[in-house]
This record gives structure tokens, C-alpha cells and sequence, in this order.
């Protein structure tokens, strides 16, 4: 029985490669979307199976390893020529894996994928599929092609830099401080981190386009879901919710960006006030958030700033209506 399962499982994870080796040979539109569907979903069916079944081993996880590199390379090299991709785009992608490859070969870095990895994957599927099928739903406002590239650029690329374990520590410290140093913040790092922040959102990258808004955000949240519990460790921190962590704030500034249009240095300074009241004092429940302990840490912290943010802009909506 044990053999049959792994068969199957394993004949699953070959059927990507077989499924689209056909789309160079002939132009069919609704062949195309079932190869994109089948090729993501059997990513997830083979592991499924094989855990539900107890039968996963070291050969099939190289196997899907390599089987994903292929189609996906596949699917590149497909839409890249069918000029739905820029050159560009695939460059970055490639180049990666090959990186990827080489540094594992020199044990510079883990061979485990992490959750970005993984993350990048679900989002390159999502583009293949999104790619296949555009001329079906190409009634969305905003530009869904440009928000899956540059997630699966910004996740491929991090997730790369953090299996490098003298790169890790750096970028998990780097990124929960949002760049800034805990020395030259020491006394206020989330009133001046979340100052510098709204200054860079809403006056350095005013103008800037929805879809570039959408990912950067999407990445921030990944980021912040991913390296929260090694920044605590690094930090060597009993508190679930340490000062020189300002990720958060980050967030829930960048949430605001997302939110609002362009807006004047006047506005700005009236959100940085009303943020900073209601993420330092805690009212309205926020404070009854934080301390949810069923709740995981990096949920907990970050869902305080996001309701003080939300009461910030209700504050905020109704002064640029009656005032």
C-alpha cells in the first residue's frame, strides 16, 4: 500500500512537468489555464498526500524541489516569449535560483525553504495563473500582474538573503527596527521611527502608483509575521512587545498610506499626532487587544497599532469634513 501512495504522490508531482511541456507546441487558451491551475494546486496536493499518508522521504522532497524549479522556469520562459513577462522580471527570478543553488552546493546557506519561499511560490503561481487567464478578468482597477511580480521579486530575493545565516541576524534586527538603530533612537525609537516614516510615505514617495502600495505593504506584513519571534530571541527580549521593535508602527503607518491619497505636510503632522496619542495611551480596547495571550505574539503586536490606526484615520476623516 505504502508503495502505491508513494507512486501516486510522486506521479503527481511529475504531472507539472509533463502538463506543460505541451503549451510550446500549441496555442490553446483554456489548456493553458488548466496547466497554471494544476500546476499550483498539485504543489499542494503531492505534499498533502504524502504527509496525510506518512510517506514522505528525502527523494520526494528533492523531487518536488526540482519538479517546481522546472515548471516554473517552464511558465517563464512561455510567457516571457509570449511577451507577458519583461526580460527583466525573469532575469531577477533566474538568477536567484541559481544562487540559490550554487550557495547550497557551498553550504553557505540552509537548504530548507523558509515561509517566504514558500510565499514567493504561492505568488508565482498566482501571476501564471493570473497571466493565462487576464483576458477573463481584466476588469480589476488596479494592475494585479504588477502587485504578484513585485511580491514575488521582494519575497524570492529576502527569502534568499535570510537563508544565508550571517545574513539572517542583520536583516531580522534591520527590519524589525525599519533601518533605524537603536542607539541613535534609544530614548523614543516609535515616536522617531513613526515621524520618519510618515515623512518618507507621504512626502518622499508621494505620488507613488495603488499597486506599488498594495505589495509593499503585503511584504512589510510578511516580513513582520516571519522574523517577529527571531527578533525577540535576538534581542534576548521577555516582553512580547519590545520599544526598539517598530515594524509595527510601520505597518500600520504604511496601512494609512494605502488608505489615503496624496496629502499635505499639515495633514501629515495631524495623523503623526493622532497616531502617536492613541498607539501611547492605548484607548478604545487597544490596550485590551495587546493582552489577548491566545492570540500569537506577532499577532498581538501588531493588531494594537492597526486599531490605533484605524481610529487615527476615523479622527482624522472627520476633521477634513467639518473642520
Amino acid at each position: 500500500m505504502k508503495i502505491s501512495q508513494t507512486i501516486l504522490v510522486n506521479s503527481i508531482t511529475l504531472s507539472r512537468v509533463v502538463a506543460v511541456i505541451p503549451i510550446f507546441f500549441f496555442t490553446n487558451v483554456n489548456y493553458l489555464i488548466i496547466v497554471t491551475i494544476w500546476v499550483g494546486l498539485s504543489d499542494f496536493v503531492d505534499g498533502f498526500l504524502a504527509r496525510m499518508w506518512q510517506v514522505t522521504s528525502a527523494f520526494g522532497a528533492k523531487l518536488d524541489q526540482y519538479v517546481d524549479k522546472i515548471s516554473s522556469l517552464f511558465l517563464l520562459v512561455f510567457f516571457l516569449t509570449s511577451q507577458k513577462l519583461s526580460y527583466i522580471f525573469v532575469v531577477l527570478i533566474v538568477l536567484r535560483e541559481i544562487l540559490v543553488l550554487i550557495f547550497r552546493r557551498l553550504n553557505w546557506s540552509n537548504a530548507q525553504s523558509n515561509f517566504l519561499g514558500k510565499a514567493k511560490t504561492f505568488f508565482l503561481y498566482s501571476l501564471f495563473i493570473f497571466l493565462s487567464a487576464q483576458h477573463l478578468i481584466s476588469f480589476f482597477f488596479i494592475d494585479i500582474k504588477m502587485i504578484l511580480m513585485l511580491l514575488v521579486i521582494g519575497c524570492s530575493w529576502f527569502s534568499f538573503f535570510l537563508s544565508i545565516s550571517k545574513l539572517t541576524p542583520r536583516l531580522v534586527y534591520g527590519f524589525g527596527t525599519t533601518g533605524l538603530s537603536s542607539i541613535l533612537v534609544e530614548k523614543a525609537p516609535g515616536t522617531i521611527t513613526s515621524l520618519v516614516v510618515f515623512l518618507l510615505l507621504f512626502l518622499g514617495l508621494n505620488g507613488v502608483g495603488l499597486e506599488y502600495k498594495i505589495a509593499l505593504f503585503v511584504f512589510l506584513l510578511l516580513i513582520h509575521f516571519v522574523n517577529y519571534n527571531s527578533f525577540l530571541k535576538k534581542v534576548n527580549s521577555l516582553n512580547d512587545d519590545p520599544n526598539i521593535y517598530t515594524l509595527d508602527e510601520t505597518l500600520a503607518i504604511a496601512m494609512a498610506w494605502l488608505y489615503l491619497g496624496d496629502i499635505s505636510i499639515i495633514e501629515v503632522v495631524i495623523l503623526f499626532i493622532l497616531f502617536r496619542y492613541f498607539d501611547i495611551l492605548k484607548p478604545l480596547g487597544i490596550q485590551i487587544i495587546e493582552r489577548q495571550l491566545k492570540w500569537s505574539a506577532a499577532l498581538r503586536n501588531i493588531a494594537d497599532d492597526i486599531l490605533a490606526m484605524v481610529y487615527t484615520l476615523i479622527i482624522f476623516q472627520m476633521i477634513e469634513i467639518y473642520v
